[in-house]
């Protein structure tokens, strides 16, 4: 694959999954104090101050999720791997110090949503650095190879042209 061409894709594909979450997500926290009641009953009122935390970890893992397959595509296994634990470790460190400090529930959503952007954010850079040395690689290899001259007959040019 061309990396150059991967990394116009990659960016492609997660700038127009941001523009759809951002408007769900604003469409999302713009209705909810009068669609929770409506649709859920009065008893669900209460939980509307939950959705702009939800809502900002919804719309950052869904760019996330549409290119994941980015370093596993670049073989880059191990570095998606050695990361998956640390959001978990980070969200268990924020919940268990808002319950400890006494915090209140929606802190602890909200520590949970600027976690999922923070984490996400740390992912999509590991990407773009991915995608970056991917491409550098790839320009290297192409350009290290010796460019065949008309001393090597014209079957040696034909084939470096294919």
């Amino acid at each position: 694959t061309d990396p150059a061409r991967l990394r116009r894709r990659f960016l492609q594909v997660s700038s127009r999954q941001l523009a759809l979450s951002l408007v769900a997500a604003a469409a999302i926290n713009l209705t909810a104090f009068w669609v929770y009641p409506l649709v859920f009953g009065s008893e669900w009122a209460a939980a509307v101050e939950y959705v702009a935390p939800l809502s900002l970890a919804l719309a950052s893992q869904t760019v996330l999720l549409s290119v994941s397959p980015t370093l596993h595509v670049l073989q880059k296994q191990g570095l998606a791997a050695s990361w998956q634990p640390v959001p978990v470790v980070l969200l268990c460190a924020v919940f268990w110090g808002c319950a400890h400090n006494g915090l209140p529930a929606v802190d602890a959503f909200w520590g949970y949503g600027l976690i999922q952007l923070l984490t996400t954010v740390v992912m999509f850079t590991m990407m773009l650095v991915s995608l970056h040395n991917a491409e550098r690689q790839f320009n290297a290899e192409r350009t290290s190879q010796p460019v065949p001259s008309a001393r090597d007959g014209a079957g040696a040019i034909i084939a470096s042209a294919s």
